[in-house]
C-alpha cells in the first residue's frame, strides 16, 4: 500500500500543467497591426483638426525620427492612444499611468485626462484641440498643447510643459523646472487667395472654388446679389459657388440687370477672427439658335392654296441673340419650283402654279420644300 501512494504521489508531480496565457505589451495594451496603427493615429490627428497638429508635424514634436517609428511604437504599445468622444473625460484615459507613453488626444469639445505620469526618456503628450482643455491631477515628464481655448493645468512638475496656444490659459501650480508659455492669441483674419472675379456663361449653374488660406468657415454674408446664388463647402479651406439657377444673359436678374453679379463672402476661422472678400460674377452671351415662329413653330406644316396665285406665305422669326442678322433659303425636293427673300421671308412660287400641268417632282400637285431661319451660325 505503501509503495502504491509513492507510485501516485510521482504520477502527480509529473503530470503537465496547463496554463491559459494572455499575452500583452509592457504597456498592458493589446498589440495593433500596422494598418490599426495608423488608422489609430490618423483618427487622433482628425479628432484633433488642427493645422499644427498632422502626420508630418507629430513625429518631431513627440521625439520619433519619422511617421513610421511613431506608428511602430502604436503597433508595439509602448505608446498608448486615447481619443476623446464629445465633451468630458477622454475615454479610458483614468486607466494610463506609469511610466509608458501616452498620446491623449482631445477634440473641438472641453476635454479633461486625470493625470500625465511618464519619464524623461519617454514622455507623455496631450493635444487639447479646440475647446477648453484641462489637466486635472498632476503632470510629470509630459508635455500639454492647449490648442485654441481657455486651457487648465492643475500642476505641472518634473519639467513639463503646459504650451497654451491661444486664450485664457491658467495653472494651479508649477515647480522651477517645468514651464508653463502662453500662446499669442490669433488675432489675423483669413484671406482669399482665390480669384475675386469670375466669367461663366449663361445658361449654366457652375461659378468656381472660393478658398481661405486657412482652416475656416466660409458663408454667403451679403452683396447685392447674394441671393442668387449657392455654397457648398468642400475642404476646411474651400467651397464650390455657384448660381442657384441658370442665368439669362438677355434676361439678367442681377440688381442693376448688366449680367455683373456681387456677392460677398465672410471667412471666420477657429479664434473667431473673420475676413471678407467682395466677388463679381459676369455672365457672358452665348449665340442661340434663331427659331421660325410660323405656324406656331411645329417642325412640318402644311399649306393649301388655289392655281395661278404665285404669293404663298410670309415666314417670321426670331433670335433671342440681340443684334443678329437673320436670313431666310429654301432647299428640298422641290425647291427649284419657289423663291423666299431671304430678308423679309416672303415664300412664293416662281411661276404661278398650273393644276392641270404640275411642276412638282412627282407631278401630284404637292410641291415639298425646306425653309430655313440663320444667324449666321446656328439655324431653325
Amino acid at each position: 500500500m505503501g509503495e502504491q501512494m509513492k507510485r501516485m504521489k510521482k504520477l502527480c508531480l509529473t503530470l503537465p500543467i496547463i496554463l491559459a496565457l494572455s499575452l500583452v505589451n509592457n504597456s498592458g495594451a493589446n498589440a495593433l497591426t500596422g494598418a490599426e496603427a495608423t488608422a489609430r493615429l490618423n483618427s487622433c490627428i482628425a479628432a484633433i483638426n488642427d493645422p499644427l497638429y498632422t502626420r508630418s508635424t507629430l513625429p518631431g514634436i513627440m521625439g520619433f525620427a519619422s511617421i513610421t517609428t511613431l506608428e511602430n511604437a502604436i503597433a508595439a504599445g509602448t505608446l498608448v492612444v486615447y481619443i476623446a468622444n464629445g465633451a468630458g473625460v477622454i475615454p479610458n484615459s483614468a486607466s494610463a499611468n506609469g511610466n509608458a507613453q501616452d498620446l491623449f488626444c482631445g477634440d473641438s469639445n472641453n476635454n479633461q485626462i486625470p493625470t500625465m505620469d511618464s519619464e524623461a526618456s519617454t514622455q507623455d503628450f496631450f493635444f487639447g484641440g479646440a475647446g477648453d482643455d484641462s489637466l486635472t491631477g498632476n503632470m510629470w515628464f509630459s508635455t500639454f498643447y492647449g490648442g485654441p481655448g481657455n486651457d487648465y493645468a492643475n500642476s505641472i512638475q518634473e519639467r513639463s510643459t503646459f504650451n497654451g496656444g491661444p486664450g485664457t490659459d491658467t495653472y494651479g501650480s508649477i515647480t522651477g523646472d517645468s514651464f508653463f508659455i502662453q500662446g499669442a492669441d490669433d488675432s489675423t483674419p483669413p484671406t482669399f487667395p482665390s480669384a475675386e472675379s469670375f466669367s461663366v456663361t449663361e445658361n449654366v449653374t457652375s461659378v468656381g472654388t472660393i478658398s481661405t488660406n486657412e482652416n475656416a468657415t466660409i458663408s454667403i454674408f451679403g452683396g447685392v446679389d447674394q441671393g442668387k446664388f449657392s455654397l457648398t463647402r468642400t475642404t476646411d479651406t474651400a467651397a464650390t459657388l455657384a448660381f442657384s439657377a441658370a442665368q439669362n444673359f438677355e434676361i439678367p436678374t442681377d440688381a442693376d440687370t448688366n449680367n455683373t453679379y456681387i456677392v460677398v463672402f465672410r471667412a471666420l476661422d477657429a479664434a473667431s477672427n473673420a475676413g471678407y472678400e467682395t466677388v463679381t460674377v459676369t455672365v457672358t452671351n452665348v449665340n442661340e439658335a434663331p427659331s421660325i415662329s410660323t405656324n406656331s413653330s411645329l417642325a412640318t406644316h402644311t399649306i393649301s392654296q388655289a392655281e395661278n396665285n404665285s404669293a404663298v406665305t410670309t415666314y417670321s422669326g426670331t433670335d433671342v441673340d440681340a443684334g443678329s442678322s437673320l436670313s431666310w433659303s429654301i432647299s428640298g425636293t422641290d425647291a427649284a419650283d419657289f423663291s423666299i427673300n431671304s430678308s423679309s421671308g416672303v415664300l412664293a412660287f416662281a411661276l404661278n402654279p398650273d393644276f392641270e400641268a404640275p411642276l412638282d417632282s412627282d407631278t401630284n400637285n404637292s410641291y415639298v420644300l425646306i425653309v430655313t431661319l440663320s444667324d449666321g451660325s446656328l439655324t431653325d
